[in-house]
C-alpha cells in the first residue's frame, strides 16, 4: 500500500510539472525573437531535460567535462543519431548558458516550437544561402558580445543507418569569425534511447574530445575536418571499429 501511494505522488508531481511547462510555454509568441534568456524557462527546460533522461531511462556516461571552457564563450559541435543529444547536452551541460542552431523543421512541431523559441533556439535555412547567413551573422554577434555559446551538429540532420556524415563546412564561419575555441563532441548510444525506453537502460557516451581555437590560415573547412576526425575517431573506439580513413592529426 506504502508503494502505490509513493508511485501515486510521484505520478502526481510529475503531471503537475507538465502542467507547469505547458502554462509556461504555451503562450510563448513564436513570431517574436527573444533577446535575452529567461532564467525561469532556463530553469524549466533543464528540469525536464533531466526527467526525460528518468522517463527514458538512460544513463549518461560523460568524459572530458574539463574541455569545456568555464571562462569563455565557446562554439560547440556534436555529432547527431537522436533527439536524445539535444537532451543530453541540456542536462550535461546545464550550468552553461548555451543556444542550439536548429533546421527549420524543428520550429514547426507542435509546442516544441513555443519551447525552442523561448530558450533561444536559432533556425538555418540550408536551401536559402542569405537566410543561413543571417543565423551565422546572429551566432557570431551572440559570441563577441558574450551572451551566450553556441552549439550545431555540423551533419544537418540525424544520421539515419549511425554512419558519421558529411559535414557543412560554413557553420564553422562562427569558431572563425568569432574567435571562440570549437569544443568537438561525440555521441554513442544515443540511437538505442527510442527502441529500449522504457524498460531497458541505454547507456548514452558523451564525450567532450578536444577543445581548440583556429589557428592562423585555418578556414571554416580545416575546422570542420579536424573535428570530423576526431569525432569519428572516438565513435570508432566506442563501437570497436577501426576507421581505414581517417586522417592523422598533426
Amino acid at each position: 500500500m506504502i508503494v502505490l501511494y509513493v508511485l501515486g505522488g510521484i505520478l502526481a508531481l510529475v503531471l503537475l510539472f507538465a502542467l507547469v511547462v505547458f502554462f509556461s510555454f504555451i503562450f510563448v509568441d513564436t513570431k517574436k525573437e527573444y533577446d535575452k534568456f529567461s532564467p525561469y524557462h532556463e530553469w524549466l527546460v533543464n528540469v525536464l531535460a533531466w526527467l526525460i533522461t528518468k522517463v527514458c531511462n538512460m544513463k549518461i556516461i560523460v568524459s572530458g567535462i574539463e574541455n569545456v571552457p568555464k571562462d569563455e564563450r565557446f562554439f560547440l559541435v556534436c555529432n547527431h543519431r537522436s533527439f536524445s543529444e539535444i537532451v543530453a547536452l541540456r542536462y550535461v551541460l546545464r550550468k552553461y548558458k548555451f543556444v542550439f542552431i536548429s533546421k527549420p523543421e524543428n520550429f514547426q512541431i507542435p509546442f516544441v516550437n513555443k519551447l525552442a523559441t523561448r530558450i533561444r533556439f536559432m533556425p538555418i535555412d540550408r536551401e536559402n544561402p542569405r537566410n543561413a547567413m543571417k543565423t551565422l551573422i546572429k551566432s557570431i554577434d551572440l559570441i563577441k558580445k558574450n551572451d551566450c555559446s553556441i552549439a550545431v551538429f555540423p551533419e544537418g540532420t540525424r544520421s539515419r543507418d549511425g554512419k558519421l556524415g558529411e559535414f557543412h563546412d560554413g557553420v564553422f564561419k562562427i569558431a572563425v569569425k568569432s574567435g571562440a575555441p570549437v569544443v568537438v563532441t561525440s555521441v554513442v548510444g544515443s540511437e538505442k534511447v527510442k527502441g529500449n525506453m522504457p524498460f531497458k537502460r541505454t547507456k548514452v557516451y558523451l564525450d567532450f574530445l578536444d577543445c581548440f581555437h583556429a589557428q592562423a590560415g585555418e578556414n571554416s573547412h580545416d575546422l570542420a575536418e579536424k573535428s570530423r576526425t576526431l569525432i569519428e575517431n572516438k565513435i570508432a573506439e566506442r563501437e570497436g571499429k577501426t576507421v581505414e580513413s581517417t586522417q592523422t592529426l598533426e
